[in-house]
């Protein structure tokens, strides 16, 4: 088995005292320079102010995206607890590390929540303006906004949370834990790649044999392609599911002379032709930097 390096853990005193002025100073629900929805919304939860009268256009909207923001930090808290659970469960932690990693989860969430504060500020304020709704009946139809770099926002990816796992974890956790997270991305890939056969046998008819030899090849596009469609996607919480069928477009036809009959050929190009937009966006972008890849030996 291959060894860590080993890594330089600093005191744990020191971790807690730059986690806490980390989160204490540099996030801005607590410091004073968030967007304008982010100040306490009014003592009263209705629609009026403390003078009894109607709340302004503009309080209204700075009332609902700070709902909004609380919502999203309790989602994004709680998808951490569970990613702690999962780390406890690999690496079994020591109660200091669980105190070090959820102080940490803290600070990345509130780090990961500025970007995404910024644009639905924005984003809210400019078709409000542009909307002949009265405001009330605007803000009732806004729903659930994704953008397309919500995946860069995600509290696994900002460094206060991976510089943390990395020194609060010892050698051996580490190793346990990228082991797992391999595991399990690579039963992500046989998943997806199986999908994509049951999808395809179902119009083409293979054979067991058959079945065997795509599954191979599809497995091998996921683990090279996936990846890079689920970021292309830039939902972080919802899979490609629809545009997963681009995946084939990695299986030349030459390869697929070798498995197919002409009949089973001709359905494949035609099942292929429903995705081969998506298929030519992703085939030239660059590899994800996958989350986990700090953890590498």
């Amino acid at each position: 088995m291959n060894h860590l390096p080993p890594v330089s853990t600093p005191p744990r005193e020191r971790i807690l005292t730059w986690l806490l002025s980390f989160v204490f100073l540099a996030s801005p629900l607590v410091w004073g320079q968030a967007p304008p929805f982010l100040s306490p919304p009014p003592d009263a939860e209705t629609e009026a102010n403390e003078e009894g009268d109607e709340l302004s256009p503009e309080d209204k909207i700075n009332q609902y995206l700070q709902r909004l923001a609380e919502t999203q930090k309790e989602e994004r808290l709680k998808r951490m607890s569970a990613v702690i659970g999962d780390i406890d469960r690999v690496c079994q932690l020591s109660d200091e590390q669980k105190k070090v990693l959820n102080l940490a989860a803290k600070g990345a969430t509130d780090k990961g929540l500025d970007g995404w504060r910024t644009r639905m500020d924005a984003w809210v304020r400019d078709r409000a303006r542009h909307s002949d709704q009265d405001i009330d009946e605007f803000l009732s139809g806004v729903g659930n906004v994704r953008f397309g770099e919500s995946r860069q926002w995600a509290p696994e990816r900002q460094a206060i949370w991976t510089n943390s796992l990395k020194e609060t974890l010892t050698n051996p956790q580490r190793e346990a834990y990228w082991n797992d997270l391999k595991a399990r991305l690579a039963f992500k890939h046989e998943s997806m790649a199986r999908v994509i056969v049951a999808d395809l046998d179902r119009h083409l008819k293979f054979s067991a044999e058959q079945r065997s030899m795509v599954l191979t090849k599809m497995i091998a596009s996921s683990e090279k392609y996936w990846e890079r469609l689920e970021e292309w996607s830039g939902d972080e919480d919802n899979l490609p599911l629809y545009q997963m069928g681009a995946l084939v477009g990695a299986i030349s036809n030459d390869e697929l002379k070798t498995i197919l009959n002409e009949n089973q050929l001709d359905g494949w190009q035609r099942y292929f032709a429903r995705h081969s937009g998506v298929w030519d966006t992703i085939r030239g972008r660059p590899e994800p930097q996958l989350d986990h890849l700090f953890l590498a030996p």
